[in-house]
């Protein structure tokens, strides 16, 4: 039997919820380098961009990567987080014995349950993925306008209910998106755009809030809070877009 997973990702969204039967588990998605150690010896998910090394990791933890071109675009792995502490003690050695290594350390490594190996990264190529893909590439551009334009495709089409959206809750994508445009009206001085955007967004959030609070989580799976306030919504979308090269972020200039 299949098992349908509900993946929470690009809006800080923490949970991954799968069901067989009647059976459900949660499982933390990580976003954020400084949350990994406490999730030590559990399943979790990570999402990241993919380190263009030897070996391949997601924020900072070793995954397998099979496919190449995954390097430095946007992926997820879920496994076992393992915990490696090498000592100079251990490098010595192996030195001694010609074995390669990244010196003295702690190293972690999401472990694959299934085969005991190290977890690889993934990526599905729905219709909703590529499109997903190409929000975010438009979002990073240098040039506000192919941003804009970008988002403001990406975001009719998701709001379609014919378009399919399994990979995520359709409101928590809209969230997403109209914050980002809420941002880029605002560069633009679009005000009553902007301030339609920021509306629609805290209704997506608040959409988005119950839908999680039916699921009966456990309270701290459910960190999300509404959004009560523009300055609030611009600082969660700049801790997000940390992990991005948002190109048109860095321009002074608004073109006109």
């Amino acid at each position: 039997m299949k098992i349908p997973c509900l993946i929470l990702l690009l809006s800080l969204f923490t949970v991954v919820i799968c069901e067989a039967g009647d059976a459900a588990v949660t499982v933390p998605v990580v976003m954020e380098q400084t949350n990994i150690a406490k999730y030590v010896g559990q399943t979790i998910t990570i999402v990241g961009k993919v380190s263009n090394t030897k070996m391949p990791q997601i924020l900072g933890v070793d995954v397998s990567s099979d496919t190449s071109d995954l390097r430095g675009m946007m992926a997820e792995a879920t496994g076992v987080l393992e915990r490696i502490e090498v000592t100079p003690a251990q490098v010595k050695e192996m030195d001694r014995v010609g074995i390669a290594h990244r010196g003295p350390g702690v190293f972690y490594r999401l472990r694959d349950e299934n085969r005991n190996t190290t977890a690889k990264d993934s990526r599905q190529e729905s219709e909703f993925v590529q499109r997903h893909q190409r929000f975010q590439r438009d979002y990073c551009s240098t040039n506000i306008i192919t941003a804009d334009e970008g988002l403001t495709t990406f975001r009719a089409w998701v709001s379609d209910s014919k378009n399919p959206c399994e990979e995520l809750n359709r409101d928590s994508v809209i969230f997403s998106v109209d914050a980002r445009l809420f941002l880029i009206k605002e560069r633009l001085g679009e005000t009553n755009t902007a301030e339609k955007f920021y509306r629609e967004t805290v209704e997506a959030r608040n959409r988005y809030l119950e839908y999680i609070q039916s699921l009966h989580l456990p309270e701290q799976a459910r960190p999300l809070q509404p959004i009560t306030s523009k300055a609030q919504l611009r600082e969660l979308v700049d801790r997000q877009d940390k992990y991005f090269d948002v190109g048109w972020k860095k321009i002074a200039e608004t073109p006109k």
